[in-house]
């Protein structure tokens, strides 16, 4: 979990209480509400773990999903969750106008309380979600990729209900790095998301929590 330290200590000052679960259990899950998965390639889930995960989420636990492009299609842990949710991660990746791996886009839905306050975002390796509406109601678009993107308007972050409990889903896990979170309005998108699935009211100072956290 080395990747997700700089994350950690972000969420921590403000306020936040994480734990690593060495395992996914009834037991590790019950320490809190809210899992963050940020797929790494050889991160597996077996099949129970899978099962209790998901459980928990219909029966009103709240997932926030990191997509890593070096695990699409062959993460199938991740796949597996997520497409149970209705959204369902492909190995394509979004690249930008030059066709580089780090992407800015600002087509960015601004009616939803996640985003309303978001202008700019930045990716790295995104991949594309296919969103099934079927299996999760209803399921809301956050992010897409820009016109000149390739390809354009593809889905990149987007929110869902599923059951009693609630889905967040990004297409880069890049995003919680230390040289990327505080790049435009990354790291207020990510926290903003957090706040929403908890079912809770960002303070009026979150703004400048964040900055003195970034710097």
């Amino acid at each position: 979990m080395f990747h997700l330290e700089y994350f950690k200590s972000f969420v921590e000052g403000l306020g936040f209480r994480v734990e690593f679960l060495d395992r996914v259990s009834s037991d590790f899950l019950a320490k809190g509400r809210l899992v963050v998965i940020a797929g790494k390639v050889f991160e597996k889930y077996t099949r129970n773990e899978r099962e209790v995960l998901i459980r928990h989420i219909k029966a009103g636990h709240r997932l926030f999903v990191f997509v890593d492009a070096e695990s699409i299609p062959y993460f199938n842990s991740l796949y597996e969750i997520l497409s149970d949710t209705g959204i369902i991660p492909t190995h394509i990746r979004v690249l930008s106008e030059n066709n580089g791996g780090v992407l800015i886009t600002r087509n960015i839905n601004k009616s939803h309380a996640i985003t309303m306050g978001i202008d700019e975002l930045v990716f790295v390796d995104p991949v594309k979600f296919i969103l099934s509406h079927k299996k999760a109601s209803p399921i809301d678009i956050l992010v897409r990729s820009e016109k000149n993107h390739n390809p354009p308007n593809a889905v990149l972050a987007c929110s869902a209900r599923f059951g009693n409990g609630k889905v967040v889903a990004v297409s880069s896990w890049k995003i919680l790095q230390e040289e990327y979170l505080g790049e435009s309005d990354n790291a207020l998108f990510v926290i903003s998301a957090m706040y929403w699935l908890l079912d809770m009211k960002p303070p009026h100072d979150l703004l400048d929590k964040i900055r003195q956290l970034i710097g």
